[in-house]
């Protein structure tokens, strides 16, 4: 079991070189936009990450380098000249724009005005004292006159050619991007999209923590719990104040960490400089929603929690090795009818995102590596909220854990049912426990959680008022009752 101690020294030290982030800058066309905010948010305890994307092709920018910079210092530079350079353009004008090649198209930079941009490029690059990292220009599976396939191949090798000869790290998106197409549906990836493909982040991120020493070491293998239901899952505790907690407001958060009668039970949640405090030694992932180390904003917001954070934090000191939340992104009741129906259904939507999930951890997590190794460790069952055909939804809540355990091969996998909070539901909850007399599966009661609308931030039943001590102490308890479970 791990002690406070550590979590209290595994939080200063993170308070202490807040400050002293690398500086990275990723330079791009339009195409590392989204990505480049990912990259941020996965290692923004580690680095300040920032995005240039000012249109330029490799000529533009060496005319263009102070502003390409955005006229500040870094500590490493990401950046990728392609897309912008091998596409045709209107030969009559001499900005940019493209042109069908077939109409009199010019390509926007030769081959071997190409080799001599790069080389000039990374010689300013290195002269600023950054680290300096190649990205290969992502493949074009399909020509459209204005790009063509094959053309981003001869112009990597040029690029490889000459990082080769400057000892520039290489990051090899060529490789992901052929990967990225694979997973693509029919019908999508034309020419360089990647939307429905695999991400773009995790080369980038790798490489970053790579290049600058960022890893940190994971004690594996990962233990994975699973969070499955409705907007009890979701979360919708009210945080007034996403930087720094702010007081005056009943029911949020800030006020559980400031009010002097019920800061004691609450104050592990910020740290001695009054911030809002980050666990790296518990992950939270939900499902390309958002995710990171646990802290606030894994709710239905940035601004709301849910029982995510009384989990991990209970969780988290209860076990040596590093912890992963998963939270599947469903939209559904328990009670539905067509929730087993295959292929189309809810459970196996949950199946397929689970296991996307444990099977690319690496890519929101770049400590993790294969040798860490995880294994899923329970599953947390919060349908109550909306449920309204009781006969079905018994029959899908034993079917449900049913399955879970077949799916995962696992017999004794433990389970947690997350009782209603509310009074009107006793049926429901008789339910809930009967089920929990089975072996391996326990039931906490929540109904001493439900909070007072009048000392609550929002007026919702189904959100629980927005009250956050509610969402806490349901993910608390049902990490004390995990815990009996996982001996």
């Amino acid at each position: 079991m791990k002690s406070i101690f550590l979590i209290l020294t595994l939080v200063l030290i993170s308070g202490v070189f807040a400050q002293d982030r690398p500086r990275v800058l990723i330079i791009g066309d339009s195409i590392y936009n989204e990505p480049s905010r990912k990259v941020s948010d996965i290692l923004k305890n580690r680095a300040v990450v920032n995005y240039s994307d000012q249109g330029y092709n490799s000529t533009s920018a060496l005319a263009n380098f102070d502003k390409l910079l955005l006229g500040k210092k870094w500590d490493l530079i990401h950046f990728n000249f392609g897309f912008n350079d091998i596409m045709y353009k209107d030969p009559s004008i001499r900005s940019v724009r493209a042109m069908h090649k077939d109409t009199g198209g010019i390509r926007v930079c030769s081959e071997e005005q190409y080799e001599k941009n790069l080389r000039a490029l990374v010689r300013r690059f290195q002269k600023t004292g950054a680290k300096v990292i190649w990205a290969e220009t992502t493949p074009i599976t399909g020509s459209n006159g204005i790009l063509y396939a094959g053309d981003e191949v001869r112009f990597n090798k040029i690029a490889a050619k000459v990082m080769k000869e400057n000892n520039v790290s290489v990051n090899y998106m060529y490789a992901h991007g052929l990967a990225s197409h694979k997973e693509m549906p029919r019908g999508h990836g034309k020419t360089f999209n990647y939307k429905n493909g695999l991400p773009l982040h995790p080369p980038i991120v790798k490489s970053i923590v790579r290049e600058l020493n960022l890893a940190k070491a994971v004690k594996g293998p990962v233990k994975t719990f699973i969070f499955i239901g409705d907007n009890t899952t979701v979360g919708q505790g009210i945080i007034a104040n996403v930087k720094k907690p702010k007081s005056g407001r009943p029911g949020t958060l800030d006020e559980l960490v400031l009010n002097p009668k019920t800061n004691a039970s609450y104050k592990h949640l910020i740290d001695s400089q009054g911030n809002w405090v980050t666990r790296n030694d518990v992950w939270v992932d939900w499902f390309q929603r958002t995710s990171g180390e646990l802290s606030i904003g894994f709710g239905e917001r940035n601004n709301m929690i849910g029982p995510e954070v009384g989990f991990g934090h209970c969780i988290g000191n209860h076990f040596d090795q590093q912890v992963l939340l998963i939270k599947p992104n469903l939209k559904s009741v328990l009670s539905d009818k067509n929730f087993f129906r295959p292929k189309h259904g809810s459970f196996d939507t949950l199946i397929k995102q689970i296991k996307s999930t444990t099977a690319n951890i690496d890519y929101n997590f770049p400590d993790y590596t294969d040798k860490t190794g995880s294994e899923i460790s329970g599953v947390v069952i919060c349908y109550n909220i909306n449920e309204k055909d009781l006969k079905q939804y018994a029959a899908n809540l034993n079917q449900l854990i049913t399955k879970l355990r077949q799916e995962f091969q696992n017999p004794e996998l433990p389970i947690v049912i997350v009782g209603s909070g509310e009074a009107s539901s006793k049926k429901l909850i008789n339910i809930q426990q009967s089920v929990a007399k089975s072996p391996l599966i326990k039931f906490v009661d929540t109904r001493s959680f439900w909070p007072d609308k009048s000392k609550s931030p929002d007026k919702s039943p189904d959100r629980l008022f927005g009250n956050a001590e509610s969402f806490y102490k349901i993910g608390h308890e049902a990490a004390e009752a995990m815990k009996l479970l996982c001996k």
